[in-house]
């Protein structure tokens, strides 16, 4: 005859303690709430450049972007760097709640038992104290590649292309940008625009908002009148601000320009110029619109007029990749000639 087991129904002392060790486990991991309704459970090991890293038993580390959060909070030893410039701080509390009056874009910590809030951007450092904690990464790097082209053979064969793409790379005091733009417009076999530009901006900042650029730009065009424009200059700027969300950038550059023609003339022009960098996410981040561009104009009165400007508008297909519409506008006014580009395209874009 077979004999089964018999289970004993659990002492009520074993289950309280099984009751408080689900409820311990449970309070000690960390809950991030998501924009758009789910909740991460984990461990934060880490925030920094705008991303919040968790530490979970399911998935691993995951990586959340910080505009896609709408609260968490930490309990525990921490250590808290506000910006490149300011010392670490001890902590024993983060609540970040956009919810909360003024919550949006800053963090609520309590250091040495004293609330206070700071501003939640990519220059703050949080980091858990423990020797497990993630280290944060001495450089950062980022940057988007754009293709587009466009395939016309109604009333007249047109063919359109455009290969766009930046670079970013941050360490430090140092910010550095590189650029590169390619393109080439055919109709009816004709080549009406083709050109290309390349540049290289490095910035040193000396607070958290001022800082000091110097660039160099080239421009080479096959068809306009103005073959070739060179740029180098430098002059102080200021970032207006700079959260995961927006960002705004200002910079007023000295520059020595040189032109040649397609005549085979040349001219040499000190140029007063002002930049702008200025990008913000739109519905919920599923939109990203950006705009960076240049205008000046020479002392000598050679350069009336050198504009540059580049609108985009992209939405998110995924993490890397988007679908973007844009509109880029150039124009130099001189005395010994003229150069025009205006285009408008729909690509995809690659962004890390």
């Amino acid at each position: 005859m077979l004999k089964y087991p018999v289970f004993k129904p659990l002492s009520s002392k074993a289950a309280l303690v099984l009751i408080l060790s689900a409820l311990l486990s449970t309070a000690s991991a960390d809950v991030i709430f998501l924009q758009n309704g789910d909740r991460i459970s984990g461990k934060i090991i880490l925030i920094e450049n705008n991303i919040v890293h968790v530490n979970t038993d399911y998935a691993g580390i995951l990586k959340l972007k910080s505009r896609n959060i709408v609260q968490f909070s930490l309990t525990a030893p921490m250590s808290v760097k506000e910006s490149r410039f300011t010392e670490s701080i001890p902590a024993t509390e983060v609540v970040y709640d956009v919810s909360r009056k003024g919550g949006e874009n800053r963090l609520f910590i309590k250091s040495h038992g004293i609330p206070s809030s700071i501003p939640f951007n990519k220059e703050l450092v949080v980091a858990k104290v423990n020797g497990a904690t993630l280290k944060a990464q001495e450089f950062k790097h980022s940057g988007n590649v754009d293709l587009s082209a466009n395939f016309d053979h109604d009333s007249s064969k047109t063919i359109r292309y455009r290969f766009k793409g930046n670079y970013k790379l941050e360490h430090g005091l140092w910010r550095h940008g590189f650029t590169g733009n390619l393109y080439r417009k055919r109709d009816n076999d004709k080549t009406k625009s083709y050109y290309y530009n390349a540049g290289y901006s490095v910035d040193r900042f000396f607070s958290r908002h001022f800082f000091w650029q110097g660039s160099i730009d080239y421009q080479y065009d096959w068809i306009e009148d103005i073959r070739e424009n060179f740029l180098v200059g430098a002059g102080p700027g200021w970032q207006v601000w700079d959260h995961a969300r927006s960002s705004l950038s200002l910079t007023t550059l000295l520059n020595y320009q040189e032109l040649h023609f397609k005549q085979g003339d040349q001219s040499s022009n000190p140029q007063m110029t002002l930049k702008w960098d200025y990008q913000q996410y739109l519905f919920n981040q599923q939109f990203k619109f950006y705009s960076n561009g240049s205008i000046g104009r020479s002392f000598n009165q050679d350069v009336s007029l050198d504009l540059n400007l580049n609108a985009t508008l992209a939405y998110k297909l995924t993490d890397s990749l988007s679908l973007n519409t844009g509109f880029q506008y150039e124009q130099l006014k001189a005395k010994r000639g003229d150069s025009k580009n205006r285009s408008v395209s729909l690509g995809i874009g690659y962004q890390w």
